[in-house]
């Protein structure tokens, strides 16, 4: 069972983000086809259960894709549902991005309000 982690962003604005993996690097198109958000409440990070033991970036990338893959085809969801996502590495890799309505929650509130990192 995944478990999430949440932040509050009550007085923070987030005006830039460092993205070192956009998703057009992922072969996707450059912005998500998911709904206009504007996540205010905080940041979520979710937990994906056990240890994936991903060894260095190829794993990572191959991991990102194939969550998203999963979140289209098999959930049916818009797009893969966090927000980002950070590498083994460190690297930060582009999901829905900013102002886009979320799916790791599972709740129409904590998807709209919150952003996510997996």
């Amino acid at each position: 069972m995944p478990r999430c982690q949440r932040w509050g962003l009550r007085n923070a604005h987030l005006e830039a983000t460092v993205i070192d993996y956009p998703r057009t690097y992922f072969g996707w198109s450059a912005s998500s086809p998911a709904d206009y958000a504007d996540p205010e409440s905080g940041l979520v990070v979710h937990y994906n259960g056990p240890a994936t033991n991903l060894g260095g970036h190829s794993a990572c990338v191959s991991y990102w894709k194939n969550a998203r893959n999963d979140h289209v085809n098999n959930r049916g969801w818009a797009d893969i549902g966090y927000s980002f996502g950070v590498s083994t590495e460190g690297a930060i890799f582009e999901g829905r991005g900013l102002h886009r309505y979320q799916a790791a929650q599972g709740t129409s509130s904590g998807n709209a309000n919150y952003y996510s990192v997996s």
